[in-house]
């Protein structure tokens, strides 16, 4: 049971850590042009 439950977790976290990845890299695309506005 135990070795059934472990793939299906290793897949729920990628599919967290792709999410989470994601909204990082969108998240810096638009802070960083605000910052580089900001500073000028």
């Amino acid at each position: 049971m135990l070795m059934l439950a472990i793939p299906m977790i290793m897949e729920g976290l990628n599919m967290v850590l792709l999410l989470v990845s994601i909204t990082m890299m969108t998240w810096l695309q638009r802070s960083i042009p605000l910052c580089i506005i900001s500073y000028l």
